[in-house]
């Protein structure tokens, strides 16, 4: 650019002027630790990921309450996501259908669907993705195409979509394994004889003695 515009003239409030900035000093200043960071955050990429391991994150927290470390991860990955959402030229209709997709996932954790509203998360959460940044294409030459890599929501999304299937499998066996009250929780584990059951004896069992009656082999 220096050397384009080099010796052109210029028409200023004191007259034109000669431009000659090719050998013109230069003085670089290089970013601070805290700009270094920032600036790897307007990445559209990163974004995309922290959005949706945040997701997860939060996800997980409530499948599992009182883990604690997935819900921190989550509101922790979500914040950094929103600040370089709010930075660069964001499609808040592709948050929204992100937005959507999680919640599609924490109500399937919390009814019987068997999957249907997880199937309407994934393809809301690939949509969103899809259409989170814009324009598609820059409208200037000078200023870069910011969207997120087609692999990247591949892979992002076959993540969420194993996430998903593994939670709500266990779910599912859950739901339907019988419930076990009273003599039949403990049908199956094993106790250590204290004292001969000839037929009646004592036995250790979950650091307690109990008193126990053998009813033959």
């Amino acid at each position: 650019l220096l050397e384009q515009v080099e010796g052109r003239t210029v028409v200023t409030e004191a007259g034109e002027i000669t431009l000659s900035v090719v050998d013109a000093p230069r003085q670089e200043k290089s970013m601070n630790f805290a700009e270094r960071f920032l600036h790897i955050l307007l990445d559209p990429n990163l974004a995309f990921i922290l959005l949706t391991v945040g997701s997860i994150g939060i996800i997980a927290e409530l499948y599992n309450p009182g883990a604690m470390l997935p819900g921190t991860a989550g509101v922790i990955s979500l914040l950094l996501a929103f600040f370089a959402l709010g930075t660069l030229p964001t499609n808040w209709a592709g948050v929204a259908l992100i937005v959507v997709a999680v919640i599609l996932f924490i109500i399937e954790l919390n009814t019987d669907t068997t999957g249907i509203l997880a199937t309407g998360g994934i393809i809301a959460f690939v949509l969103g993705a899809m259409i989170l940044f814009r324009p598609f294409d820059p409208g200037s030459p000078a200023l870069p195409a910011i969207r997120v890599n087609p692999f990247l929501i591949a892979g992002m999304t076959a993540a969420v979509a194993g996430f998903m299937l593994f939670v709500v499998s266990k779910l599912i066996r859950t739901r339907h394994a019988p419930m076990l009250t009273g003599y039949e929780h403990f049908t199956g584990q094993i106790a250590q004889v204290r004292r001969d059951l000839e037929p009646e004896g004592r036995v250790w069992f979950q650091g307690q003695s109990w008193y126990a009656r053998s009813v033959g082999q």
